[in-house]
């Protein structure tokens, strides 16, 4: 299998959190449509304001969510999504064939890390505003703090699957603009 040594570290607990949401690329169409039904704005996070999505008042804030958004290592699931859609595709499989294993993992390694530094912020805030939603600060604080032991840890279990559609609809374009950095990256690179 090709890039079979990727250089990305995770704890048990990152990975826990965000390794579904590499699963969502195959969600079942429930699961989509219960997501599209969601209020989280698109692109235009400037003009959301904190509570914009729910009269709830036990709505999370934008910079809690961001910390948890960081401090559990959901920012990088953006890298691992790239990696597990771009490897197989036939620039890719080209690049392997012609320069080797060690030189093409090399160059894609730097484009999707160039890509993810690119889409960071954008997708970071993506992510906030969709756990924000979903979370309490009270709870996103406990689940940073105490991890697994946390009260509120069953809850973002049972919620993964929601926040992976709601990941997949709201992070379409910012993933599909990433994944063409990359093979433009790889595309125009000289190995």
């Amino acid at each position: 299998m090709i890039f079979q040594k990727a250089k990305y570290r995770h704890d048990s607990f990152a990975l826990t959190v965000a390794s579904v949401l590499i699963g969502s690329i195959l969600l079942p169409s429930s699961a989509l449509a219960a997501a599209k039904t969601s209020k989280i704005p698109h692109k235009n996070w400037d003009h959301a304001s904190e509570t914009a999505f729910s009269p709830n008042s036990n709505l999370g804030t934008l910079s809690t969510a961001l910390r948890f958004v960081l401090v559990t290592g959901l920012h990088k699931n953006l890298s691992l999504l790239l990696l597990h859609d771009v490897k197989n595709q036939k620039p890719i499989q080209d690049v392997v064939k012609q320069h080797g294993m060690d030189k093409a993992q090399d160059a894609v390694v730097k484009a999707i890390r160039s890509a993810k530094n690119s889409h960071a912020a954008e997708w970071n805030e993506m992510l906030a505003s969709i756990y924000k939603r979903h979370f309490s600060d009270e709870a996103l604080q406990s689940i940073m703090t105490e991890r697994e032991t946390s009260p509120y840890f069953s809850e973002l279990i049972e919620k993964q699957a929601l926040i992976a559609a709601e990941t997949q609809i709201h992070g379409k374009d910012i993933f599909t603009e990433a994944k063409a950095d990359v093979l433009d990256t790889i595309a125009e690179a000289s190995l």
